[in-house]
């Protein structure tokens, strides 16, 4: 499916949302081709979809939903609306309209008295400004119960088909999502070892401190940045005094520092993943 036709459809599921409108999503076409059809050989493709798709686009007003092709096939008289499409789409290779059914048609569809739809395709199409061929298009499109097109499936009212649907579209975003997430981590991975890389590389972290500035970066960036940027050989204990020989000597087991912070990390970035995993 295009990109344009995706926001296309995606704008039109917003607007109908928020106009309190309720377009039904038909199948009206898939892929292949079929020898018994009156006219002789009849295949659709993805060409023709997008040929239709254009074509559509391309007018100005709603088109026809009937009753049994009576719009073709009706001479005298009324040849009333069941419904009207307002947006094609195309989805894995198969075409969709969104039709707002008219309510006749809705108790119709509801019970069960016209269970498909049949499409009509014209091949030729002349553009009415230019004269123009301009392909395939799609003229109308019936309720009936003897359709062509067999592979299309009934047609719904209910909550039931579109919550399935919309079931089975979580579950593919779910599967996407997880995908990109794994994907995106990757990703920062690479990049938070290039920069615990170039730390090494500029002096502000000892390279022995590489695997611990790693850990950092994953769980806090913002406290490996403050980290690195002041990171100038002092220890950054809050509430204890400064790291120098009046409270702290390392050769002897007496030391005031020592004998009461026994516990304590042996590095300044070990204390900063110690903060940071405590937030």
């Amino acid at each position: 499916m295009k990109l344009e036709d995706l926001v296309y459809s995606a704008n039109l599921a917003l607007y109908t949302f928020s106009k309190g409108q309720d377009f039904k999503k038909v199948l009206i076409a898939v892929n292949g081709n079929w020898k018994g059809h009156t006219n002789g050989l009849f295949e659709i493709d993805k060409n023709m979809m997008e040929n239709v798709l254009e074509n559509f686009n391309n007018q100005k007003i709603d088109l026809v939903c009937d009753y049994e092709h009576q719009t073709i096939t009706k001479t005298d008289g009324p040849a009333p609306a069941s419904g009207w499409i307002k947006s094609l789409s195309i989805e894995d290779d198969k075409l969709y309209a969104f039709i707002d059914w008219n309510e006749q048609a809705k108790e119709h569809i509801q019970n069960r008295e016209y269970r498909y739809v049949s499409p009509v395709f014209s091949p030729n199409t002349i553009d009415r400004v230019t004269g123009k061929n301009t392909g395939w298009s799609l003229h109308s499109l019936a309720l009936t119960n003897r359709p062509f097109l067999e592979e299309l499936g009934e047609v719904f009212l209910n909550s039931k088909d579109d919550l399935i649907d919309l079931k089975q579209q979580i579950e593919d975003l779910k599967i996407k999502n997880q995908s990109l997430e794994e994907e995106l981590k990757k990703y920062k991975e690479k990049d938070l070892k290039n920069v615990v890389d170039n730390a090494v590389k500029d002096g502000k972290i000892d390279e022995s401190q590489s695997a611990i500035a790693l850990k950092l970066a994953n769980m806090d960036m913002q406290v490996f940045d403050e980290f690195i940027n002041s990171n100038k050989g002092t220890r950054i204990y809050p509430n204890l005094p400064s790291y120098n020989d009046m409270y702290i000597t390392r050769n002897t087991n007496d030391n005031m520092y020592m004998n009461k912070n026994r516990n304590q990390p042996n590095s300044d970035i070990e204390y900063m993943v110690k903060i940071a995993s405590q937030q």
